[in-house]
């Protein structure tokens, strides 16, 4: 357990928007100071296989407080085998999840504080394609807040994986309320505001600005690629918001922490 402490604590915040500190003891005052602020902690993370990960997960959730948590890769055959490992740490339950019924690896999960009140929404949950886009969501009945997290492929059909999330975006869009989309979406972001001259991720962000959707993340969660990213919806401000990478030393991918003031 020692070693596990000694990897993990303090996490380290690697950006944050709306400021320009870089260093660990600033960007970790900043989170402090943020999540006291803050109604909703909501964490992504791509775990490459949650079955090994759930002590870490538990040492992060602790550590920065987390409410809802948003796992991509878990692995798990099915959500009866995600439920039999149990809560992560001592207050996430999960919440609702999908599973590959004919392929191995791949998945994503939500994982909720069981004293926040929630809705699945299956009307999401079913836009899912093994490989090409897989989908879980649920709604946060009293931040009037739906929270969706999303794992493509890159064996997947780029060309399915854009018109599920159109029918997403357009879901989402219609019902009229804030919503928050997190995942390892396999697509290379804007780093540093410089565009890749790559189709799939020009596709992507002209869909993206079609809904007025914000993309808050920009620096790599990959080695030197930005494959992650926490989506927002148009009606969010600089100021309902933070969100910041944190190096969780869980897998090869940074997870990102949204903070919902």
């Amino acid at each position: 357990m020692k070693f596990i402490e000694d990897t993990l604590t303090p996490l380290h915040p690697l950006h944050h928007l709306g400021s320009n500190e870089t260093s660990t003891e600033n960007s970790t005052k900043f989170l402090h100071t943020e999540r006291q602020k803050s109604l909703v902690n909501i964490y992504h993370q791509n775990v490459q296989c949650q079955s090994n990960k759930f002590v870490l997960l538990g040492v992060v959730t602790t550590t920065i407080n987390v409410d809802i948590m948003c796992i991509t890769e878990h692995w798990m055959k099915s959500e009866e085998e995600l439920r039999a490992y149990g809560s992560v740490g001592d207050t996430l339950q999960l919440a609702t999840a999908f599973c590959r019924p004919t392929r191995q690896h791949g998945g994503v999960a939500i994982y909720s504080k069981d004293t926040i009140k929630f809705q699945v929404k299956h009307c999401i949950n079913n836009l899912s394609l093994e490989l090409h886009c897989e989908l879980a969501a649920i709604q946060l009945n009293e931040y009037k807040l739906t929270v969706i997290v999303v794992y493509r492929s890159q064996l997947g059909n780029y060309e399915t994986f854009l018109d599920v999330m159109n029918n997403l975006f357009s879901l989402v869009y219609k019902q009229r309320r804030k919503f928050v989309i997190c995942g390892d979406f396999n697509i290379k972001f804007p780093v540093n505001g410089i565009l890749p001259n790559i189709n799939q991720t020009v596709q992507f962000l002209n869909l993206c600005n079609t809904y007025g959707i914000k993309i808050t993340i920009n620096e790599p969660t990959r080695y030197e690629n930005c494959l992650d990213n926490v989506l927002l919806s148009a009606d969010f401000t600089s100021n309902d918001y933070r969100c910041v990478c944190v190096n969780s030393h869980i897998s090869d991918h940074l997870g990102q922490h949204l903070l919902v003031n």
